[in-house]
């Protein structure tokens, strides 16, 4: 599983958004309703997915702050 292949699937799906929270399935939104998607997503998966965003120069910052402020394009689709 990789941050890549979930944002497919969403874009597959016809997917607004896509939801990760640690412990649980991916959620994907189409057409106003959520539905989950596959296994749960350990918290160590989503904050290895986290550092791969933010990068290590921006990584105490965000630890520092619990948030981060940033857009990516991903597999053409941009990510908020």
């Amino acid at each position: 599983m990789t941050l890549e292949s979930l944002i497919g699937a969403a874009q597959e799906q016809g997917a607004s958004d896509l939801h990760l929270e640690a412990g649980l399935p991916a959620a994907v939104r189409v057409r106003g309703s959520l539905r989950t998607t596959g296994e749960p997503i350990p918290a160590q998966t989503l904050m290895g997915f986290a550092r791969q965003l933010i990068g290590d120069s921006h990584w105490s910052q965000f630890v520092e702050r619990r948030s981060a402020d940033l857009s990516k394009t991903i597999q053409g689709v941009r990510c908020r």
